[in-house]
């Protein structure tokens, strides 16, 4: 048997098996998850990050976990699998694994050019920043325990305040802000961007493009995926307020640097301030508690039956 003929025998079949059970997993992931949210609004946000995370990275345990059983579990595990996994129709699953690689090469590729443009602005980036504001990143990164390796930079070009890299993170601030806010908003912005760094969130914010790219055919991981940037920018609200003390100084100094901010995106591998839903997260900040999405009851009760006929469904293909 030829590699290739090997290849389309033993992995084609396992591969196009997790694709099509990972219609009714994700399915069931965002299911349970949105099911949760009545008890969710009452939690902590980092608690509701924990579980937004749990269900995005459940995707990627249940494909392999499928794969594996197809490449090991023999035909006695294969039972449970579509009967199109079963070798009956190699060439349209060959079709099928196909497409999906594509697929997933072009999302992996977007988010390789936003990782390029980050680098970009790294490289450009202007480390005279007044003393002032370099004494109160100092003290900032102190009492938020963030690494000792944070630098912070200026640039002309960057949309608006954010975060890039890990090993040696950098805070990065548009010179407008400098030139345009009080130290307070630059204090609220600041605090913001080293939260990130405290809680490694660049690391997770890499591993959630990689599961979106691997799975960017199934629309219920885009939502997941939402919940987990929504509810990661409501924890570093919390941990910038705790430092700041005031509550409408920081909505504020969010809103006014969304109002700064140029038009051009900033890199989806970046942590940016204004991330997540700003109007969301600004009355979640004045309220003290989460506004209800949509505003209405009977949308929210429409959006819960939609995933949960997408697990159905998928559980009846499966």
């Amino acid at each position: 048997m030829t590699i290739a003929g090997g290849w389309l025998t033993l992995w084609v079949p396992a591969l196009g098996a997790g694709l099509l059970q990972m219609l009714w997993q994700g399915a069931l992931a965002a299911f349970l998850l949105w099911a949760a949210q009545p008890w969710l609004r009452r939690a902590t946000a980092r608690a509701r990050y924990a579980a937004a995370c749990a269900a995005l990275f459940a995707l990627p345990a249940g494909f392999a976990a499928t794969v594996w059983l197809a490449l090991h579990g023999g035909a006695a595990a294969m039972d449970w699998l579509p009967p199109i996994a079963h070798g009956t129709e190699r060439l349209w699953m060959s079709y099928l694994v196909a497409t999906w690689a594509a697929g997933a090469a072009a999302v992996g590729v977007y988010s390789a050019v936003g990782w390029g443009l980050a680098q970009r602005l790294r490289r450009r980036v202007s480390y005279a920043v007044p003393e002032a504001v370099q004494a109160q990143m100092e003290r900032l990164r102190v009492t938020l325990r963030a690494s000792r390796r944070t630098r912070l930079g200026v640039s002309a070009t960057a949309p608006g305040p954010c975060v890039l890299g890990w090993w040696r993170p950098l805070i990065l601030l548009p010179a407008s802000a400098l030139a345009g806010m009080a130290p307070q908003q630059l204090e609220a912005l600041l605090a913001h961007e080293l939260a990130h760094i405290r809680r490694h969130d660049y690391l997770v914010n890499l591993a959630q493009r990689a599961v979106e790219a691997a799975f960017f055919y199934h629309p219920a991981m885009w939502w997941i995926s939402r919940q987990v940037t929504e509810e990661r920018e409501h924890c570093c609200d919390d941990l910038a307020i705790g430092v700041c003390g005031d509550r409408v100084g920081y909505a504020r100094a969010l809103v006014d640097a969304a109002a700064q901010a140029t038009a051009a995106a900033l890199p989806a591998t970046s942590l940016a301030a204004s991330g997540g839903s700003l109007r969301r997260r600004v009355q979640r900040i004045l309220q003290g508690a989460l506004p209800r999405q949509g505003g209405s009851r009977g949308a929210a009760l429409a959006g819960g039956a939609a995933v949960a006929a997408l697990a159905l469904a998928g559980l009846l293909a499966a």
